[in-house]
């Protein structure tokens, strides 16, 4: 059984029951009361360090460290085990949907229904996750899910409704055009156009200037005269 928290919650889930293993994540440099993983005798603990990116850059999650963090799993598959990041929202959410939809496509469940059955089960478990897209990106190349696990995590409007990264990317493409802020995330590029619509605006209210698709040598946006602007960012990666 696998559980998520943030690391405020450790310490009361830990006196609740009996679990064989903790999975900690914590930010580059997190300090004690700020997202800093207790460092706990028992029972077993794996503590890695990155940053919640949803972006390839430094201090943010790599494909190596993912990998450590889905052997641990391994080597505790049926036990009782806590998977903890700060706020127990996107880091700790992608490794534990990761995780589970590995397993069940390794056990016979066809992939469609494994990453269906996956995001179920992790909304049940953690009604405020909002998985990060880099650590799935990761998980799909390492288990072969040809991309389907990150797309469909990404399109997921509970998923993306805990998801600050979309109302920043939203306001970006609002204030600038469709184009120039899909050139910072080949994401955008390759998704439907209409799927991408209903992830930034799942309650609807599409700016007129963004319901028709832009086009392949322009955007039909209202704002085709800003072509390079910076990338929609929060500033410092977010440690949640």
């Amino acid at each position: 059984m696998i559980t998520i928290c943030g690391v405020d919650e450790l310490e009361e889930i830990l006196a609740s029951g009996e679990y064989d293993a903790v999975l900690s994540i914590e930010h580059p440099g997190a300090r004690d009361g700020s997202g800093r993983a207790p460092r706990l005798s028992k029972p077993d603990q794996k503590i890695l360090s990155f940053y919640d990116s949803d972006e390839y850059q430094r201090g943010g999650p790599t494909k190596e460290l993912v990998a450590e963090a889905m052997e641990f799993l391994d080597a505790h598959r049926g036990d009782n085990v806590i998977i903890h990041c700060k706020a127990g929202i996107s880091r700790s959410a992608a490794l534990a949907l990761g995780w589970i939809a590995k397993e069940m496509a390794q056990n016979g469940v066809s992939q469609e229904e494994a990453i269906e059955q996956s995001i179920a089960h992790i909304k049940a478990i953690r009604s405020i996750a909002s998985p990060n897209n880099t650590v799935l990106s990761m998980i799909d190349t390492q288990y072969d899910f040809s991309g389907e696990l990150s797309k469909t995590a990404f399109l997921d409007k509970k998923f993306r409704a805990n998801d600050p990264f979309i109302t920043s990317l939203r306001h970006a493409i609002e204030k600038t055009s469709f184009t120039a802020v899909a050139l910072f995330h080949p994401l955008l590029q390759v998704l439907p156009y209409d799927d991408v619509l209903g992830m930034l605006y799942p309650e609807g209210g599409v700016p007129e200037h963004l319901k028709k698709p832009p086009s392949t040598k322009q955007d039909e946006g209202a704002h085709e005269q800003d072509r390079n602007p910076p990338p929609p960012s929060s500033g410092k990666p977010s440690p949640k």
